[in-house]
């Protein structure tokens, strides 16, 4: 079979190497499709300190190997007792041990991946191939609204609003959010955001974002904040800009939410998080149940991707090309990472 194998930072090689074999508590799924996410980019492309020692320690201890997390699978082999079937469609999500494809053992950007039968989830027959690597980021987007315990009419805020903040914000509106509000510097994605569920969008290229929270909220702030929009400037995130404006939106003994991992250190002044009594969240992996949440409710039509799949590419050499649309989103006027189809 063929796959991009990492041999260290920004040296990835399309090769031809042996199908893995079954091995109790893992399946064998042939790859219809995936999508890059936006930290496998970073750490490929040494913009973020994170996890770059961890994929070179993995290479020293097995040899280059594929990232990739974010697929659409079949199974082709799995044990008999898993439950699962070859011809059965799954999706992948991170389960509550921490231990990801593509970071901690070969992922998905090839024509077979083996996974933990722990970590695969069928999908409904409705959900088509094209969606289904979304579902795992949509996953992790489940599992920090349950954890911000949002309640009937707060006002909810939302930086960055790419494919984990449009998430939230449709899964915010169906949480029972009284006021949705969304922000951004691209006008593309605050539209979509509008019409996927934002009751307000702010674009902050035009207006201070924590002055209009502020203002919306009568003096108040934001009641839940999620921050989604950190990350390396070279791939199109803020920096850490948006934490900072985050902390200052909302308010006192109200609820940020930590969504986007940082490219570079990050200092914070705990006295002013004391002060105004934030409860600071770092989520906990998903569990299986939140994959069938997620599956169910893009089934039902309650949370929608297809507005903002814009971007699909068709064979798996085309996975440089999916890297450069996924980090330079303005650049190609996208809004999800770029999906390659795989025709095997």
């Amino acid at each position: 079979m063929r796959a991009w194998r990492v041999y260290d930072v920004n040296d990835m090689r399309l090769e031809e190497i042996p199908v893995p074999a079954v091995r109790p508590g893992w399946a064998l799924v042939r790859v219809k499709g995936f999508q890059p996410s936006i930290t496998e980019i970073q750490r490929f492309w040494g913009t973020s300190k994170r996890g770059i020692e961890k994929m070179r320690q993995l290479i020293r201890e097995i040899g280059p190997f594929p990232m990739g997390h974010e697929i659409c699978g079949e199974v082709v082999e799995a044990p008999a007792d898993s439950g699962f079937r070859a011809g059965d469609r799954v999706a992948y999500f991170h389960y509550s041990t921490g231990h990801i494809a593509g970071s901690h053992y070969p992922g998905c950007f090839a024509e077979a991946v083996l996974l933990p039968v722990q970590a695969i989830a069928k999908v409904d027959s409705t959900i088509p191939d094209l969606e289904i690597p979304a579902l795992q980021p949509l996953s992790s987007c489940v599992q920090l609204v349950r954890e911000a315990k949002i309640q009937l009419g707060e006002t909810a805020a939302i930086f960055g609003q790419g494919v984990m903040g449009l998430n939230i914000t449709q899964l915010c509106r169906l949480a029972g959010a009284g006021r949705v509000i969304g922000i951004d510097v691209r006008e593309q994605c605050l539209k979509m955001s509008r019409e996927l569920g934002a009751d307000v969008t702010i674009n902050a290229t035009k207006e201070d974002p924590v002055q209009a929270i502020l203002d919306l909220t009568e003096g108040r702030g934001a009641d839940v904040v999620f921050e989604c929009a950190s990350g390396s400037p070279e791939v199109g995130l803020s920096g850490g800009k948006t934490l900072f404006q985050a902390i200052d939106s909302v308010r006192l003994s109200g609820r940020l939410v930590q969504i986007a991992f940082y490219h570079d250190d990050v200092t914070l002044d705990l006295n002013s998080l004391r002060g105004k009594r934030i409860k600071y969240i770092f989520p906990d992996e998903a569990s299986l149940d939140v994959m069938a949440v997620g599956s169910r409710l893009v089934a039902d039509g309650k949370v929608r991707f297809q507005p903002y799949l814009t971007h699909v590419l068709q064979g798996l050499e085309k996975l440089p090309e999916a890297f450069e649309i996924t980090a330079h989103k303005a650049k190609h006027g996208a809004i999800n990472p770029a999906v390659v189809m795989l025709d095997t």
